[in-house]
């Protein structure tokens, strides 16, 4: 072992700057962890003051660095740069350690870790005191042995750049798979034959007959209002051709809405912590809506927004700003909700055409359409009137259905494509870590000098299993119920149940018991979390009249109702968990007396081990605790530390300890 202190010595070669010339000066980038390090050309007048002169292959060190201390070797393009008396730069004893071998490991898991646990001072202003630097012990093998990691090492990181290039090509060709499957469909392309097998159904120009005669009976109604007819369609506007049956028509022709929402008096200060969900752009996304960080406002400004309001079946669309065109369809579980002004709300006249209207608007014509309409010297964003003109191609409403469908199964199947890429592409980030750790905790040394490969993997076990006889949705709704009717038996447990517990429970049930949910949890405020599949399992509940979960107007705690179905849903669970279902009802049992706060611990510490495990990485409780607290949301600050070291002793009494199984939790 070597102190840092042993291998560098300080660089004394002082020069003064003259006042009011440009110099070649070294600063210091860091990521989010504060350890990455680059010199970059920085151009900038100094002044008279004394600085040092560095060398490439020199190492620096930054003393007051805003955001943790960074440091790093100095690059080729920085031969002869200066630095302030802010840095310290030392030169590399090559005769005790090699300047890639030294570079390498200031990026090695193993140190960075321990900078990271060094950080002292505010959230804004954490920094590493150089002593830490100086003082470090290094686990430096012999100058050949240096020689040999920095080949494997390489070897191993070129095999990494490779696997991760096929995976950027496989993730732009799926991109690409999903562009041509929308094209298609709103080309007629995707049901050719469905056509074939259904020569009765009625032309499209029906449907529009019918959309006419609902516009004017809503105009008479007085329920909306009268609008500028749109121009006729002329045979040059057409841009490609459509099936027999077809029609094509303008946006604003087949809906009673297109318009944008707005901001309520006030701005910013007008959102609440709960009430009613305030849509923004950041929360419309083309596979859905994003809620976990949604505003809110209270029901009484949602009243006065009555034109704004969000209804299941719109279909919201993003109309300034970089996500301009990105779109998502509301899901029946939104019952109310509003949008600001960068978001517009497209309403269909018939509802079961929000569906394909979604498809239409993803599609690359007309998100094509979008940009043509944005171009300009203002690039004002897409206005309501060059929405509503945007030619769109309308087919049978029964042709509509069938192409939604055909439309699912196919993205249905590119989503489980996507996600297998994107567990690779995860894999290769984790395994060059593995890599880094191994070569500077000797493993790597000793593999060589014993020159015997790794053992191969062999009999493995799936983690988590799927059961059988039931989807994951239903399942997870039967465990949701399960978890209810325990909690109800107790007052005191039943107020702690809502959604943020359910989660956790979902967790520990797949991550421990290991029984599949279908779940995807990242790293979200309130622990291990996939809000999209809880709000997909709640609705199915709710249509199958098993339970609903509703937001209380008082506290917006989510509280669960029992409907006619639910004992059924509890028949349905059991059977299909069979010898299991005491294993779920055990897990409830030990959890139930954990109020919210509690679970919340409880659960990202579970997350947050378990990730340290399946990337091969001490799991010391000061370790785990760090990665449960400062490494998983900056909301987790907000609790003591004492907490997560008390939720980690009541874990083992309890035997709730992983063993580095199962799905690794990301950040979002």
């Amino acid at each position: 072992m070597k102190r840092i202190g042993d291998i560098l010595t300080r660089n004394k070669t002082r020069v003064t700057v003259e006042d009011g010339v440009s110099y070649k000066q070294v600063t210091i980038r860091t990521n989010y962890k504060g350890v990455v390090l680059r010199g970059v050309l920085d151009g900038a007048t100094i002044g008279t003051k004394e600085q040092f002169r560095v060398s490439v292959g020199q190492f620096i060190l930054s003393r007051i660095d805003a955001r943790n201390g960074a440091f790093g070797i100095i690059p080729d393009e920085l031969e002869g740069a200066i630095v302030t008396n802010d840095f310290l730069a030392f030169d590399i004893n090559e005769n005790e350690v090699e300047t890639e071998f030294f570079n390498v490991f200031l990026q090695s898991p193993i140190f960075l870790e321990a900078c990271i646990r060094a950080s002292r001072g505010n959230t804004n202003r954490k920094r590493v005191d150089e002593n830490f630097f100086l003082n470090y012990e290094v686990n430096l093998p012999s100058l050949p042995d240096q020689h040999q990691l920095i080949k494997r090492i390489n070897k191993a990181r070129a095999g990494i750049v490779t696997a991760q290039d096929e995976i950027t090509r496989q993730k732009s060709l799926l991109a690409k798979l999903k562009q041509a499957i929308l094209q298609e469909a709103i080309q007629g392309k995707l049901t050719a034959d469905w056509r074939a097998a259904n020569p009765d159904v009625g032309p499209a120009s029906q449907l529009m007959q019918r959309i006419q005669a609902e516009k004017a009976r809503l105009i008479a109604a007085k329920k909306i209002r009268p609008e500028k007819p749109l121009s006729k369609i002329t045979p040059n506007e057409v841009p490609f051709e459509i099936p027999k049956g077809w029609e094509w028509t303008r946006l604003g022709g087949v809906c009673k809405k297109t318009g944008s929402g707005s901001t309520p008096s006030g701005g910013k200060t007008a959102y609440s912590t709960m009430g009613i969900p305030f849509l923004r752009s950041q929360n419309v996304h083309d596979d859905g809506l994003v809620l976990d960080d949604v505003a809110f406002i209270s029901t009484a400004i949602h009243a006065r927004m009555k034109g704004t309001a969000v209804y299941p079946q719109d279909i919201l669309l993003n109309i300034t700003g970089g996500s301009i065109g990105r779109c998502a369809l509301v899901s029946d579980e939104i019952e109310e909700a509003n949008i600001n002004q960068h978001v517009a709300i497209i309403r269909p006249l018939i509802r079961t055409s929000g569906s394909f209207l979604h498809a239409i608007i993803l599609s690359p014509y007309f998100q094509n359409k979008v940009d043509e309409a944005q171009t300009g010297a203002g690039r004002e964003g897409l206005p309501k009137n060059k929405m509503d003109r945007i030619l769109i191609p309308l087919p049978p409403l029964a042709e509509q259905v069938a192409i939604v469908e055909k439309v699912e199964a196919l993205m249905t199947t590119c989503r489980t494509l996507e996600a297998e890429i994107e567990h690779a592409r995860t894999h290769a980030a984790h395994l060059l870590q593995a890599v880094l750790r191994e070569a500077f905790s000797g493993e790597l040394v000793a593999q060589q000098a014993q020159d015997k490969p790794a053992p191969a993997a062999s009999n493995v076990i799936p983690f988590p299993v799927r059961i059988g006889n039931i989807s994951a949705t239903d399942l997870h709704a039967g465990i949701l119920a399960k978890a209810y009717q325990l909690h109800a038996q107790n007052p005191k447990h039943l107020i702690y149940f809502g959604h943020v517990k359910a989660e956790k429970i979902a967790h520990l049930v797949e991550a421990h018991l290991g029984i599949d949910l279908k779940r995807m949890p990242v790293k979200a405020a309130l622990g291990p979390n996939d809000f999209p599949h809880l709000k997909k399992v709640e609705s199915r509940a709710k249509k199958a009249n098993w339970f609903v979960v509703r937001q209380q107007q008082a506290d917006g705690a989510y509280v669960f109702h029992k409907e006619h179905g639910f004992d059924a849903l509890l028949g349905k669970t059991a059977e299909a968990l069979g010898e299991r279902a005491a294993e779920v009802d055990a897990l409830i049992r030990l959890l139930l007396p954990l109020n919210t706060r509690q679970a919340e611990i409880v659960a990202t510490l579970y997350a947050a081990w378990n990730n340290l495990l399946l990337l091969g990485r001490s799991s010391s409780d000061e370790e785990i605790v760090y990665e449960a607290r400062e490494n998983w949301h900056a909301s987790k600050l907000g609790i003591e530390r004492e907490k997560f070291f008390k939720g980690l002793e009541w874990m083992r009494k309890q035997g709730l300890v992983p063993v580095g199984r199962g799905k690794y939790v990301d950040t979002q």
